[in-house]
């Protein structure tokens, strides 16, 4: 989010904040005045640290949408012990090409679903981008099926 966006957003909660908490104040309502502290600490946390998240938001998304794609292969999975909906996060170790013809080891954190976990086993094919500048920047697209694997090779 570009920094006017950040502090326009701020300004906005803090002046909701203020103005849930003065209702509160002249209502005598407890309700209002839980959500005036709430948005003032929501604006606090948008001004104080919305250029941190928007910056690594942005970096996985550019990485995602403006990488540059290739192949690679799993060489090693292993769960995180994060669970999201009761499926495990996975960090998925994946040896790549660039088109340099580096080759190069990335690890990708992802949730996979639990009937898809052989897909990302050692040895499987997967299409990723990466970005050029860091190439510990990953985006796992999609794991090829055996069968396509097998008649593309």
């Amino acid at each position: 989010m570009p920094s006017f966006a950040r502090c326009f957003v701020a300004l906005l909660l803090f002046g909701g904040g203020a103005l849930l908490w003065y209702l509160a104040e002249t209502r005598h309502n407890e309700l209002l005045f839980v959500l005036g502290a709430f948005a003032l600490c929501l604006g606090f946390v948008a001004a104080a640290f919305g250029g941190m998240i928007s910056s690594v938001v942005s970096s996985a998304r550019a990485t995602r949408f403006e990488g540059i794609r290739t192949t690679g292969r799993v060489v090693s999975s292993r769960s995180t012990g994060v669970f999201v909906n009761n499926h495990p996060m996975l960090s998925i170790t994946i040896a790549f090409q660039t088109r340099e013809g580096a080759r190069h080891e990335s690890v990708a954190r992802c949730v996979v679903p639990l009937h898809q976990l052989a897909r990302v086993e050692p040895g499987r094919d997967v299409v990723l981008k990466y970005n050029p500048a860091d190439l510990a920047q990953i985006a796992l697209l999609e794991v090829v099926r055996p069968e396509a694997r097998s008649t593309a090779h």
